[in-house]
């Protein structure tokens, strides 16, 4: 007669090809000190021996037995780190390779409760009955040299490591580099040690203690840095509701006390305005901080809190930094303040014009967890293995569109800051300015932090453009959109490309005026300005149609080519452009890439500004005369 009995070797020995690494079941272990409220952890490896003890809430007899329950699972909540019940079995498995056993030592404060699993003694017999008992005589001298508060609560969980993982342990432990596990515990455990959480390590004669990295370095938004250093940062909170039976959807408040719907339709497939989810049959599920931050340099942000903990940061083209930006740059996915995955750069709908500026970026995604939230974001047993490509499809589409919107504005701040480099003089004035806003209009203007610094840290190398005639430098002038500078019509020929050579005539008859600065922003003490997309168009409109100052028109047209096209080298391109006669096709090219580059009118365009002080300074007479090309 076949028995239906479970094979306990059998489930043991399968567990040992679940992937779960080294530091997977450490984390395991950490996890369930963190969720018993410690605020101490003690990591010591001595020999073939590692404890782990904290001083959490500890556990009586009867929970410590219920803890090494293979199949005991508790409600997944949004205060523990588990929600299957194989975590700390799964670890203890990992680690000894069963073929060492763990003893669990427990205080709740009142009496020390001890439990030994014998897993070689398992495979052996076939039985697991976990059975506790008080704290053994011959046990007392390891709880007294390891617990953290031995006359209060707390437990110590002692481990007879396989010889394989000793070494690999012992590896990972004394590991200056970003592989190592003081990083792993420093960036996984950040909230926690932000918070107060103090954790350890003791191996040998050496003792480390762990120190918060934040990827993201959003600490920085409240200290000073250096003039010029430029850091963004922008935070979007959404709120996920669903309706029985039915997909989630997403709503985001805005800063003006508004509300934003993503809309999955194939029409819009973008962020509209929305009424308050709370006036539609919808229940919450959960909700989800989204975070992302930019600079050219990442190093000087997070140089102390890698030296806190004894790791050297690298620089660009020494031996170990692709390594170091496999740990550090990305995205991270945050699951009740630990980071349960961190992903690498993927490029799927990214622009080539936006990849300089991608890399720079880092992301965060963070959730509280619940049994729905967790199935939104897919998460598994072993929850330090998401697999982001199964995590709502519709989700991970309105990140997308709201991180498009936050590269176009660092785009454009670090498009200003270049050409600001570039220029001589520099004139300051006193006009009002405002924050950037997001050129996408299906987003919510950001919350966002500019901080500058001198720092010069370019994403690649930038032509320098700038006519001698007309090199000044940027000007502290500024509105957020100006009336006068409305986008030509198609009859204009700026938009469809319609405007005639310089020198042909042509029957338009607005006066040569001066062109301001749209917008700007503060960088240090000093201002960087913009020029809209449709400002752009106006100018170069208004020159074509006024036939004057060819030789200077053709040679602003053939830089901002080479500009805009940061793909080809600048003397292959020169040659292909000196080739090209007709000026008219050269102007409609350059539209044409000024469309494609910024679909939105009112987005600041790339080398904007010095068109319009090198158009101010040739047309300076004509202007001052109320010159009319009638």
């Amino acid at each position: 007669m076949a028995s239906n009995r479970i094979s306990i070797p059998g489930v043991l020995q399968n567990s040992l090809c679940t992937g779960v690494s080294i530091t997977d079941a450490l984390s395991e272990l950490f996890d369930n000190s963190i969720s018993a409220g410690s605020t101490e952890i003690h990591m010591k490896l001595s020999g073939n021996t590692l404890n782990l003890s904290d001083n959490g809430h500890g556990m009586n007899r009867d929970k410590l037995e219920k803890s090494t329950e293979i199949a005991y699972r508790t409600t997944s909540s949004s205060e523990r780190h588990g929600c299957f019940g194989v975590g700390k079995k799964q670890a203890e498995m990992t680690l000894t390779d069963l073929k060492g056993s763990v003893t669990t030592f427990s205080s709740d404060g009142n009496r020390i409760s001890q439990l030994t699993t014998d897993y070689p003694m398992i495979l052996q017999t076939g039985e697991y009955y976990p059975h506790a008992s008080g704290l053994q005589v011959d046990s007392r001298d390891i709880w007294e040299e390891n617990a953290r508060n031995p006359s209060g609560p707390g437990t110590l969980t002692s481990i007879c490591l396989h010889e394989d993982v000793q070494h690999e342990l012992s590896v990972l432990i004394n590991d200056a580099d970003v592989t190592g596990l003081r990083v792993m515990l420093a960036t996984t455990y950040r909230d926690a040690l932000e918070k107060g959480v103090k954790i350890t390590i003791e191996h040998g004669d050496n003792n480390y203690q762990v120190y918060p990295i934040d990827r993201l370095c959003l600490s920085k938004r409240d200290t000073p840095l250096p003039p010029n250093y430029l850091f963004k940062c922008n935070s979007y909170d959404i709120d996920i509701l669903q309706k029985k039976g039915e997909l989630a959807s997403y709503y985001m408040k805005t800063p003006d006390g508004g509300c934003k719907q993503f809309d999955r339709s194939k029409k819009t497939k973008g962020w509209i305005d929305k009424a308050a989810p709370g006036s539609f049959d919808l229940d919450k599920i959960g909700s989800a901080t989204y975070e992302l931050a930019y600079t050219p340099n990442w190093n000087p942000l997070q140089q102390d809190a890698w030296k806190k903990n004894g790791i050297t940061t690298l620089s660009d083209g020494q031996t170990g930094v692709e390594a170091q930006r496999a740990k550090t740059d990305g995205k991270e996915l945050v699951r009740n303040g630990k980071v349960i995955n961190h992903s690498k750069y993927i490029w799927k709908n990214v622009t080539n014009a936006h990849k300089h500026i991608h890399k720079k970026i880092r992301e965060r995604i963070s959730f509280k967890a619940n049994p729905k939230i967790d199935k939104v974001f897919d998460v598994q047993v072993n929850k330090s293995s998401v697999n982001e490509k199964k995590i709502d499809p519709i989700l991970l589409k309105a990140l997308e569109q709201l991180k498009t919107s936050f590269m176009n504005e660092c785009d454009a701040i670090e498009t200003a800051n270049s050409v600001n480099e570039s220029s001589v003089d520099q004139v300051k004035s006193s006009s009002a300015s405002s924050p950037l806003r997001s050129p996408i209009s299906s987003s919510p203007p950001p919350s966002d932090q500019m901080v500058p610094s001198k720092i010069n840290t370019k994403a690649k190398p930038k032509l320098k453009i700038a006519l001698k005639e007309t090199q000044t430098q940027l000007s502290d002038s500024h509105s957020e959109s100006d009336s006068d500078h409305e986008r030509p019509s198609a009859g204009g020929g700026a938009i469809c490309g319609g405007g005639h050579a310089v020198g042909g005539g042509n029957s338009h008859s607005t006066e040569i005026s001066k062109f301001a600065p749209d917008s700007e922003c503060d960088i240090g003490s000093s201002k960087r300005q913009f020029i809209h997309r449709n400002t752009g168009e106006r100018i170069l409109h208004d020159w074509n149609n006024s036939g004057k100052y060819p030789e200077i028109f053709v040679e602003t047209l053939d830089k901002m080519l080479i500009e805009y096209t940061g793909d080809c080298a600048a003397d292959s391109l020169m040659e292909f452009l000196d080739i090209i006669t007709s000026v008219d096709a050269k102007y409609k090219l350059l539209l044409k890439k000024m469309l494609k580059k910024y679909p939105n009118p009112e987005t600041p365009m790339k080398w904007g500004i010095e068109l319009q002080r090198i158009y101010n300074k040739t047309f300076e007479a004509d202007i001052a005369a109320g010159f009319s090309p009638m």
